[in-house]
């Protein structure tokens, strides 16, 4: 096979671009939900991004084709790209919290945690427990053996280790109480031996009408006594400092140390399931039983008592940290979504710099298209086949990075995403590179910039094409966005019903998804240009349609991640074949020197409008009902268009006139098409039909 060396800096552009932009854009979206952004505003970020596409695809089209500075805006783009690329790997993100609640009953009492240990794992999770307590036990008698002769080292070993033969773990907490009644109803639940200092303070009504207490506020960490205003006191290792200021507005905090009985550990039905005093859901509920607690008061050293209730009671948003015991702690962990969105300041950093980098992408791909057809000139049917190595790198290093990141994830609830941000970062300074060396021959200008595009968003055949490259759009955002969040959920939920390690190599999965995507996209990327010239655009267009709904439906019925995997090769009838007719159509209705602009019109209608929607309303549906939800909704809305499509053009092309404006003149190019198929010469004067007969 003989290697056109003319081609090979368009090659090289969409392999180290693509492959660069997917080894991080095809976490974006999971990234930004470990960040603490919910599925509303990711949603949100994603409307708001693509409608930014929009405006940018047009504009600089039509700036680098009225000034034919094509490379030149497209160098500045890729470096844009690439800086906003790198900014999000310094983005702050949410550390995890160990959330749970407070049980507390008659004789025993426990911290408990519902619906996060998969009841198959439980037994081997339950034992990691163990086996750390256990391990740390002996560390510290080992310990307390070496250094007999050191008061202070045999106080240390001995400071988190019960004197009975039960592995008890010392953790420190707060919970928080929302509200007077709550925490009045908390406390008369306790016997008065247990009971917290807020509890004294509650119990006495003048002093809550005077607007102050013992509490601590979240944020801060400060503690607030309504004794004296000047009076301040500082201890060092777990103190408090003490001052008297109106009570604020947020939560009351009741911090608090706690010894567990690591040993007793147990794994039982949720009995709270169903009660107005708990959220949770009937289902399987982890209990720690408590031996001992002390909770802050006014004086030290902090008091142990057993923690027992005449009236069980159940005390929400509570929060634990046992630092002896990772394996706990790691079950515990969970990453607290953002509760005022628009205030959140990692919101709007992570939304800016998703803003920017889509802007960029925009840009950077509408005129790599156009230089793209511009280097091939009258081999324009080759376009998949330059396109293809864009496809070939997305799916290589989507894959390396998925692999990468859990390796360097292991045992962490967050994962790392540093692998991701250098393999970018070479590969896009590679394209610069490339781009660079990249010998682009502009075309002549057009006279009447403004009056050629209309010529061509007047006509009725091609105003149905931009409405279906919006519908599949819309498709396109919803998949883009939402479809690894899909798989984790469903990888979460498989992990509460089934398998223990399902959730272990979500992002290897994840990496093959994007692998087998890219597979299906591979053979039909090379055989685009046949399968235009044998069904034509239209058909096409109707083809995708159909394949996205039926894609859609069928993962909505899906349990287990895994089987999505076939599922994918669909991607080679949803974007390798539309994106190329996609291209290749507003390559074809361009007028001369007008190229980069319709390209740019018609990928913002798909990128911009349809995209932007899709992520809206994918995510509102997302959020309000579920995943499988939003697939299936999408789906059978994608299989009713894909009949209207089909019959608005069966019927536009049964008509001799098909809406074409005064003064514009639409040839056949090619009269080989099936009837209805052909691709249309736009002139912009009333000359005669012979002299429009050349081609694009």
């Amino acid at each position: 096979m003989q290697i056109n060396i003319k081609y090979l800096p368009i090659k090289a552009h969409y392999f180290f671009y693509w492959g660069g932009v997917a080894s991080i854009w095809s976490f974006i979206a999971v990234f930004g939900k470990q960040m603490g952004i919910s599925e509303v505003g990711v949603g949100l970020i994603f409307t708001v991004a693509p409608v930014a596409g929009l405006i940018a695809k047009p504009v600089f089209g039509a700036v680098a084709d009225r000034f034919k500075k094509k490379k030149m805006i497209f160098l500045f783009f890729l470096l844009l790209n690439l800086m906003a690329f790198l900014s999000v790997a310094f983005l702050p993100q949410n550390l995890p919290v160990h959330p749970v609640q407070l049980d507390c009953a008659m004789g025993m009492s426990s911290i408990r945690q519902c619906g996060r240990l998969n009841p198959h794992c439980a037994e081997s999770v339950i034992k990691s427990f163990k086996k750390e307590c256990v391990d740390e036990r002996r560390r510290k008698e080992r310990l307390n053996t070496t250094s007999a002769g050191t008061d202070s080292h045999i106080r240390s070993a001995r400071s988190s280790l019960d004197s009975s033969d039960q592995c008890v773990e010392s953790c420190r907490g707060y919970c928080e109480i929302h509200g007077i009644e709550d925490g009045i109803r908390f406390c008369h639940s306790l016997f008065p031996h247990n009971q917290p200092e807020i509890c004294r303070i509650m119990s006495s009504p003048p002093q809550i009408q005077n607007n102050s207490m013992l509490i601590r506020a979240r944020d801060t960490g400060e503690h607030y006594d309504k004794e004296d205003d000047d009076d301040e006191e500082s201890e060092i290792d777990g103190s408090r400092t003490e001052r008297s200021i109106p009570r604020p507005s947020g939560p009351h905090i009741i911090d608090f140390d706690v010894k567990l009985k690591i040993d007793e550990v147990l794994m039982i039905d949720d009995p709270w399931g169903g009660r107005e005093e708990s959220p949770a859901a009937p289902g399987k509920c982890l209990y720690i039983p408590i031996k001992e607690v002390s909770f802050y008061k006014d004086s030290d050293p902090l008091v142990f008592r057993g923690l027992s209730c005449h009236k069980q009671f159940l005390l929400q948003n509570c929060y634990i940290d046992c630092p002896n015991n990772t394996a706990l702690n790691r079950q515990l962990e969970s990453i607290q979504e953002e509760e005022e969105l628009l205030d959140a300041m990692n919101f709007w950093m992570y939304g800016s710099l998703v803003v920017i980098a889509w802007i960029a992408m925009s840009v950077v791909e509408s005129l790599a298209d156009a230089m793209c057809f511009q280097t091939l000139a009258d081999e324009s049917g080759k376009y998949g086949r330059q396109r293809l190595w864009g496809t070939i790198g997305w799916g290589i290093f989507q894959l390396v990075a998925g692999y990468l990141i859990d390796t360097s994830s292991q045992g962490k609830l967050l994962k790392d995403y540093t692998p991701s941000f250098y393999i970018t970062a070479g590969l896009l300074t590679i394209d610069l590179i490339v781009a660079y060396k990249w010998s682009v021959r502009e075309v002549e200008k057009t006279k009447s910039l403004r009056r050629d595009l209309c010529s061509v968003l007047s006509n009725l055949r091609i105003v149905v094409f931009i409405v279906a490259c919006v519908i599949i759009g819309m498709c396109t955002g919803l998949l883009w966005n939402f479809l690894f969040w899909y798989v984790e959920l469903l990888s979460e939920k498989q992990q509460l019903q089934a398998s223990c390690e399902s959730h272990h190599r979500i992002k290897l999965l994840q990496g093959l998804i994007g692998a087998i995507q890219c597979l299906g996209e591979l053979p039909f990327f090379f055989i685009s240009g046949w399968v235009i010239q044998k069904l034509g655009h239209v058909h096409c267009i109707t083809l995708v349609l159909g394949a996205f709904g039926i894609r859609f439906i069928i993962y909505s019925f899906l349990v287990n991640p895994w089987t999505i995997l076939p599922v994918e090769l669909l991607q080679g009838l949803t974007y390798g074949v539309f994106y190329s007719t996609m291209v290749s159509y507003a390559h074809k209705i361009s007028p001369v020197g007008t190229s980069a602009t319709v390209i740019g019109v018609i990928q913002a209608a798909f990128l911009g409008i349809g995209v932007a929607s899709g992520s809206l309303v994918g995510g509102l549906i997302f959020h309000k009902y579920s995943g499988g939800t939003a697939f299936r909704v999408f789906g059978v809305g994608c299989l009713i268009f894909c009949a209207i499509h089909a019959t608005i053009m069966c019927i536009l092309n049964k008509k001799s006139n098909y809406g074409f404006p005064s003064g514009v003149l639409f040839t056949m190019v090619d009269r080989t098409e099936p009837e209805g198929q052909e691709m249309f010469k736009i002139s912009s004067s009333t000359q005669d039909v012979a002299d429009s007969d050349e081609g694009p």
